[in-house]
């Protein structure tokens, strides 16, 4: 793993499997597994992690990253993007920017006060996306047929998706 901030840069390497507690009160956290549960803090600064059991990360400004968290992706940030590519299940809340979350084989919740919300499913799975100022697209796997809470005749479906924004288009469809 490795912490960066200004001109100084620490990396600390530990056993496979570890869980893994790191913050940086200003300055980039880069995590890279095969880990355990991470806990990850940015002040200010990217937060990347990757090939990770779960993660719980809270970035206040910067971009977070993760790739490869078999289990629950716990992010919440004030500003910046939020980019997941394969996790089990999704859970991020951001004040401010752009939330892609693709690969994703559990149940998803999305939520931002500004920005753009796109989730790119694997497999069947409840979404749960809302963005007061943006677009939202999700995309199901070819012949997953969700129930959408914002329709009066929903019935039936595969999951459900309840999609909201408040100023923007929303957008479901399949690959």
């Amino acid at each position: 793993m490795t912490v960066e901030g200004g001109s100084s840069r620490l990396t600390v390497r530990v056993p496979l499997g570890s869980d893994v507690v790191v913050g940086a009160e200003s300055g980039g956290v880069g995590v890279v597994g095969p880990l355990g549960h991470v806990s990850a803090v940015s002040r200010s600064g990217r937060v990347i992690v990757s090939d990770v059991t779960s993660a719980d990360i809270r970035a206040e400004s910067g971009r977070v990253e993760v790739d490869g968290c078999r289990g629950e992706c716990v992010v919440r940030g004030d500003s910046g993007k939020v980019e997941i590519t394969e996790c089990g299940t999704a859970d991020i809340v951001t004040r401010s920017g752009r939330i892609t979350v693709s690969g994703v084989r559990g149940d998803v919740r999305a939520h931002c006060v500004s920005g753009r919300v796109e989730v790119d499913l694997d497999e069947a799975a409840d979404v749960d996306a809302e963005t007061v100022s943006g677009r939202i697209v999700v995309r199901y796997p070819r012949g997953v047929t969700p129930r959408r809470t914002d329709e009066d005749d929903a019935v039936g479906g595969d999951c459900v998706l309840h999609a909201r924004a408040v100023s923007g288009r929303v957008t479901v469809g399949n690959r």
